[in-house]
This record gives C-alpha cells, sequence and structure tokens, in this order.
C-alpha cells in the first residue's frame, strides 16, 4: 500500500499502548517519560534478573524507538 510512515506510527502507538496497560501507568504518562519508567531501575516492566547492561539497553530500545519512530 505504501504507507510507510502511517504503518510505523500505528505500530509505535500500538507499543505505547501495550506498555502502558502491562506498566499498569495512568493514561497521562506518556511518549519517552512512559518508556523511561516503564522500563526504568524500579519499572514495572525492568526484568530484575537481567544484568544491569541489559536493562539499560533493554529502556534505551524502547526510548530511542519511540523517539525516533514515534514522532
Amino acid at each position: 500500500m505504501g504507507e510507510y510512515e502511517q504503518g510505523v506510527f500505528a505500530a509505535m502507538k500500538a507499543v505505547e499502548i501495550r506498555v502502558r496497560r502491562l506498566a499498569e501507568l495512568a493514561e497521562d504518562v506518556i511518549g519517552v517519560d512512559l518508556m523511561n519508567r516503564a522500563f526504568g531501575p524500579t519499572g514495572p516492566l525492568a526484568d530484575a534478573s537481567a544484568p544491569k547492561g541489559e536493562r539499560d539497553g533493554t529502556r534505551a530500545l524502547f526510548v530511542g524507538a519511540y523517539a525516533v519512530l514515534r514522532n
């Protein structure tokens, strides 16, 4: 269909909704702040059993993807 921009936007919106639900964060927590809270050191989606570097990497992946692709 060639609607690549719209497809990426819709996919990132779906990620935002899913992360918010899984992390049980309020509707007013959005964007990069949402990803930082969800995957941050004490975030509900941070894997406490993973090494710190992996936890930081996961947070950075979600923050970066959201910052670049959603906007």
